[in-house]
């Protein structure tokens, strides 16, 4: 955010929502525990091994980054898909955003009571919403 926040970059914004809902997911619901989650049977197999390099942990580590932003893959895979950084991979997200998504049409109604809204607001007035 540049300029006090008037100036903002969406991949930035991307981004932020990225880790924002990675926080979320741990914050609101916590991590899950489970026989699946602690794998201790896999902890049995590897006793004083690797075991970052253990299946189980290899397919529980997204648990809490699904997002298309997150990527875990392996730097040889990383590699080999194009070696996109966070910013790039923003950027591509954004772009698809922007092409794909349909604005849905506001009640005209509830446009209306907006726009009073909005006027009241630049004469100073006070506006009273009723929820």
């Amino acid at each position: 955010m540049l300029e006090l926040g008037n100036t903002c970059a969406l991949e930035q914004l991307a981004i932020d929502d990225a880790v924002i809902k990675m926080v979320e997911k741990v914050a609101g619901g916590g991590i899950p525990v489970s026989d699946e989650t602690i794998s201790l049977d896999s902890v049995r197999d590897v006793k004083y091994g690797n075991f970052l390099e253990h299946d189980s942990t290899i397919s529980n580590m997204d648990m809490h980054s699904e997002h298309e932003l997150i990527d875990r893959n392996m730097r040889g895979d990383w590699e080999s898909k194009g070696s996109q950084n966070m910013t790039e991979r923003a950027h591509d997200f954004v772009n698809k955003v922007l092409s794909e998504h349909e604005v849905k049409k506001i009640d005209s109604d509830l446009l209306s009571d907006m726009e009073d809204i909005v006027k009241k607001a630049d004469k100073n007035e006070e506006v009273k919403v009723q929820i």
